[in-house]
């Protein structure tokens, strides 16, 4: 089914139509605004003092007259009229001290409030701010006393050039479950741990992209993410349609041209455009968690019967810049689960990528003929180091090493083992020159030593620049991954 495009607030608001608007906000699934919380017995009803008081506050601030308010249990609603008259009253110093009740002003717009002038050749810029805020002075949204920091275009954190490998972790909002027994209300839903997978397979299978590890919690999960762009490139008009076709309805054209094998002349310029469009989709990773958190909110919401966002916010994602940076942070989503508490040993952590891993390599082992048990499993990136430096691209170790590497760290995090460590290291701890106490510690806290890269400190940085920071996080542990 096709969504429509959200229509601007710009569109539906329009004071020189009508002045009066309703408006209504709702809190997201099970959260309480105020009153009895059924699920947790707790009264929120302090809660509509916060509504009240803040919406007298703003009334005060904006050019904006309340008419009517309501404060229910889980959302609100308020009649407002836009004040045009007042707005295009006020002065340049009332704008500028308005507008700082609320926000951090421009230097320039509080020296001049201070001072009561300015130089000329700071006049223009001023003016320019005085508009700017007088516009805002006029929005409807009701604004929080915070500034927030804008997002960073995904553009900018996932670049195929500089890295294919990516971690990526979505979370679901508040109370929302996305498997697992619910202590609310004391469902389970356990099977919505196989909705994920199932739907990475079929992702997996449709999208140039390849699944290193995953690992599904009850209420969030991981994915290590590696972009084939060599497969995007290579793929034929033929591929990517029939690939694109596998998830959303096609462009008639794109559609005929697949059954006819051809198209006229005339339809050739925008069958172009579409196929390039599709082929560049396939190789992004926000098209991929789109298609796969979609997809899970939809059934939850379902199954749960309400409506509103599954997820917290958009998924959250770092970049991997080297082999180190993969390794422990593969580790530390395969060892989330016995992090956790959840499970007490590796081929016990149901829905991850590591017994996966392990079910298939015993496998291997006792027979040549694939079980059927792994019928549901789709192919994870192969580890490609050792005798396996032949074949195609994947994760350059050897599996037999990952996983004495990943026994030897579980043994070691694990509550009723803490504090032991083997006298004798990993292999590969050893090649790449890790300390057990440096290592220990990305597998336990990878998520809090890195913000949106991990690498080679000097490799952090210039990425950091490449998309407009200022500040990197994690230069102590870079150094401890990178001792060399």
């Amino acid at each position: 089914m096709v969504k429509l495009m959200t229509i601007s607030r710009r569109k539906l608001i329009e004071p020189q139509i009508t002045p009066f608007y309703h408006v209504i906000n709702r809190c997201v699934r099970r959260a309480y605004l105020c009153g009895d919380d059924p699920y947790n017995g707790k009264n929120y009803h302090h809660r509509r003092g916060w509504i009240v008081n803040k919406i007298k506050q703003l009334a005060a601030v904006f050019c904006i007259d309340v008419c009517a308010y309501a404060v229910m249990s889980n959302h609100y609603h308020l009649v407002l009229k836009i004040d045009i008259e007042q707005q295009q009253k006020l002065t340049q110093e009332a704008v500028i001290s308005r507008w700082l009740q609320l926000f951090n002003g421009h230097p320039i717009a509080v020296d001049f409030l201070k001072e009561g002038q300015i130089a000329a050749d700071k006049q223009k810029q001023r003016t320019a701010i005085t508009l700017h805020i007088n516009h805002e002075l006029l929005h409807l949204s009701f604004k929080l006393l915070m500034v927030k920091r804008m997002t960073i275009s995904r553009r900018k954190l996932i670049e195929p050039q500089i890295t294919p490998f990516y971690h990526v972790i979505n979370r679901c909002v508040r109370r929302a479950y996305l498997c697992g027994d619910d202590p609310y209300n004391g469902k389970n839903y356990h099977h919505r741990r196989g909705w994920i997978v199932n739907k990475i397979k079929q992702l997996a299978a449709v999208f140039c992209i390849d699944v290193c590890a995953y690992a599904v919690m009850s209420n969030h999960y991981h994915l290590v993410l590696k972009i084939d762009t060599e497969q995007q490139q290579k793929l034929t008009p033929e591929e990517v349609i029939s690939r694109w076709l596998q998830l959303f309805n096609g462009h008639p054209i794109a559609v005929d041209f697949l059954k006819e094998g051809q198209i006229g002349a005339d339809k050739q310029q925008a069958l172009s455009n579409l196929v390039a469009e599709w082929q560049q989709r396939l190789g992004s990773i926000s098209w991929f968690m789109r298609c796969l958190n979609e997809e899970i909110a939809r059934k939850a919401n379902k199954e749960d019967q309400c409506k509103g966002a599954f997820w917290e916010g958009r998924f959250k994602s770092q970049a991997l810049l080297d082999e180190q940076a993969l390794l422990s942070c593969m580790m530390y989503v395969d060892l989330n689960p016995i992090r956790a508490g959840v499970t007490p040993s590796l081929e016990q952590s149901d829905f991850t990528s590591i017994q996966q891993r392990i079910r298939e390599y015993q496998q291997l082992k006792t027979s040549a003929k694939r079980s059927p048990s792994n019928k549901g499993h789709f192919q994870l990136l192969p580890f490609v180091g050792g005798e396996h430096k032949t074949k195609k691209a994947g994760i350059n170790f050897a599996f037999a090493d990952y996983l004495e590497l990943i026994d030897w760290t579980g043994r070691c995090i694990r509550n009723d083992k803490k504090g032991f460590i083997a006298s004798s290291q990993p292999k590969i701890l050893q090649q790449l020159g890790i300390t057990s106490d440096a290592w220990l510690e990305h597998s336990e806290q990878f998520m809090e030593r890195y913000a949106n890269v991990s690498g080679k400190w000097s490799q952090m940085c210039a990425f950091k620049q490449r998309i407009g920071g200022q500040w990197c996080k994690g230069k102590s542990a870079s150094h401890q991954l990178h001792p060399n």
